[in-house]
């Protein structure tokens, strides 16, 4: 949505961290959720070493693993810059 992208743009603006994960991938078929993803890597471009866009679902774990990997990574490169 619109919303989405000014809040990419915001985050980008400032140098945050950030993920684009498109969440509800369980509510889409297989070939709306290969769609779905295609349309996410295109629309939100993937910074220089940074995480592509990607799809989950809490209802079906799918991209979970994926997206606390990332957050754990994250997390553990902000604790390294601070000590």
């Amino acid at each position: 949505s619109d919303l989405d992208r000014t809040m990419l743009r915001w985050l980008v603006d400032r140098d945050i961290p950030r993920i684009v994960v498109g969440v509800k991938a369980d509510k889409l078929s297989g070939n709306d959720r290969s769609k779905a993803d295609r349309s996410l890597r295109k629309t939100f471009e993937t910074a220089q070493d940074g995480v592509a866009p990607f799809l989950a679902s809490a209802v079906t774990g799918l991209g979970m693993n994926e997206l606390w990997r990332h957050i754990d990574e994250a997390l553990s490169a902000h604790r390294d810059r601070n000590d």
